[in-house]
């Protein structure tokens, strides 16, 4: 008799131990800080020329938008347009974060496989940045007034929506 309720008591835990490991029963763990829609917030201008140091900076307007939506599932969607609207694009891909390193991966339709974004997390500013970005451009020397290309860094924030 002993070894029956044995018996009965092992299987009925072997059963509650598969249902409580069953996929249908798993909760999503926290959806984590980055989870949400984020919209671009400001660039910073940074390491022009002598003559045009006096653009280096923040800037807040003429921003265009520029929106990332993360989902709990891992998978990404960004919305952007130019501030005068003729450039407009989305894009879709995978992110994962590790620390405050935010590693995107973008989709494409075409056999070539995208190099991912590396992006960072600055969880006391509630930002998403881009890091500092070596680029160039034609500025209009503030002195002058005539147009060049000049290298400079840029750098992207983006703030939480929701």
């Amino acid at each position: 008799m002993k070894q029956q309720l044995l018996f009965i008591f092992f299987g009925l835990f072997f059963i509650g131990f598969i249902s409580a490991c069953s996929k249908e029963s798993e909760v999503p763990v926290a959806s984590g800080p980055i989870v949400g829609q984020w919209d671009i917030n400001r660039y910073v201008v940074s390491n022009l020329p002598a003559s045009y140091s006096t653009l280096n900076g923040t800037i807040n307007s003429n921003l265009g938008t520029d929106t990332y939506t993360f989902r709990i599932d891992s998978t990404y969607s960004e919305s952007y347009s130019s501030s005068n609207g003729n450039a407009k694009g989305t894009e879709e891909g995978m992110w994962s974060l590790r620390d405050s390193v935010l590693i995107m991966r973008p989709l494409t339709s075409s056999s070539q496989v995208p190099a991912p974004y590396i992006l960072k997390y600055v969880s006391a500013n509630g930002e998403i940045s881009t890091g500092p970005r070596q680029t160039s451009g034609s500025v209009t020397n503030p002195t002058t007034r005539v147009t060049e290309t000049v290298s400079y860094s840029l750098e992207f924030f983006y703030r939480k929506r929701y």
